[in-house]
């Protein structure tokens, strides 16, 4: 690590005379020509989807065509966004968590203490950061006391076995596409069992005109405050919402916005922003970890996507040392944890570490190598700041 240090400390030092300001944003920004070409695949794969405006709006339309009804019991991990379980209890369901472990997986002898305690209907797993778990030894249980599984894709997307299964699988698969496509729906599910209520599909989109001109247009002025260098993730920097949708139990599913749409049905698009953030991953990770960063995770599986590199901060601070510097670096789910998870610090001690100590780190399709290189002078200069 100090032969490291050592080889970028003038970077370290000089970091803002050498090195232009950027502003690095934590999201990918639409792609105008691929929304507006005339090239589109007509993508059969994502045919037996069922469309929704937000993930969670999709969640309940699933338990609701899988069986569940009101007061049945689902186990969820603690380390979830509180918006996911505001839902499920709006929708009358009841939610009980459960810790995760070092690799934010759920262990399997958790579920079973929880499940012979009372009638569980279902499971929520959670593949986080574009890592997906096995559940083979979770859907075997499972399946013995028909406790429905839910496999929660909403940061792995890109990862997910959409084309091919070589493993068990859970009864539905969840999906919230615009946490890896620039889009402002993108709440999907499928089902991987017969076993489910046909879902009333609406006439209209999932987003309509109104809405996706108000996101295109907020992106555009988010892409060129950040050119002319204004940093919106500065404390005092108000950044409005892009999502208005009022808290209800809709069960309608709807069809997709057109740009999602686009996106969907655009091969060349979705192969071309893999191999980007896949190129991204391994531009970075090997000199962070050089540098002396602990990160989550070092090498990829084949197939695997990440949505983010993840740091594990012990010391605190580096989120928003790098926000405070342009970088849009993130922690998940931040502020939005459940209540019932913070306040219990005894009782979901790995999900409470986490969320206060992971860092991600933007490597979507749009960082270029300029990028990169000012994001690990950020860290060195993080790193440097910590010596002096």
């Amino acid at each position: 690590m100090f032969d490291f240090y050592k080889k970028n400390e003038r970077f370290a030092f000089q970091g803002k005379i050498l090195v232009k300001k950027m502003i690095i944003l934590s999201k990918s920004l639409p792609n105008i020509k691929v929304l507006f070409s005339g090239l589109i695949s007509h993508n059969k794969t994502y045919n037996n989807l069922f469309y929704f405006r937000l993930g969670r709006d999709a969640l309940i339309s699933g338990l609701s065509a899988l069986g569940l009804i009101k007061n049945d019991t689902i186990i969820v991990p603690a380390y979830i966004c509180n918006s996911v379980v505001q839902k499920l209890t709006y929708c009358g369901f009841k939610v009980v968590f459960v810790d995760v472990d070092s690799s934010l997986a759920i262990q399997l002898e958790s579920i079973k203490k929880i499940a012979t305690q009372g009638h569980v209907k279902a499971l929520l797993i959670i593949h986080y950061f574009g890592f997906i778990k096995d559940l083979t030894e979770i859907c075997n249980y499972c399946q013995k006391f028909n406790i429905k599984i839910i496999e929660d894709y909403s940061h792995s997307f890109l990862s997910q076995p959409l084309l091919k299964s070589e493993y068990p699988r859970g009864d539905m698969e969840l999906f919230s596409m615009r946490k890896s496509l620039p889009i402002v729906d993108g709440g999907a599910i499928r089902f991987n069992t017969d076993r489910f209520t046909p879902i009333n599909i609406a006439d209209e989109i999932s987003s309509g005109f109104i809405n996706d001109t108000k996101y295109l247009l907020l992106r555009f002025i988010e892409k060129y405050v950040a050119i002319f260098g204004l940093n919106i993730y500065g404390g005092g920097f108000y950044k409005p919402s892009l999502n208005s949708y009022e808290v209800g139990c809709d069960l309608k599913s709807y069809k997709p916005s057109w740009q999602l749409h686009r996106y969907l049905n655009n091969d060349k698009y979705l192969d071309e922003i893999k191999h980007r953030i896949d190129r991204n991953f391994s531009s970075i990770v090997i000199k962070i970890e050089s540098m002396g960063y602990t990160l989550f995770v070092k090498y990829l599986p084949i197939g695997t996507i990440p949505q983010a590199i993840v740091i594990i901060d012990n010391e605190g601070g580096l989120k928003n040392f790098l926000r405070a510097n342009g970088v849009g670096a993130w922690s998940w789910p931040d502020g939005d944890i459940p209540a019932g998870v913070s306040g219990n610090v005894d009782m979901y001690p790995i999900s409470n570490f986490m969320n206060s100590k992971l860092v991600l780190l933007p490597i979507h399709q749009n960082i270029k190598e300029e990028h990169i290189q000012y994001m690990l002078d950020k860290l060195s200069q993080w790193l440097y700041k910590d010596r002096r």
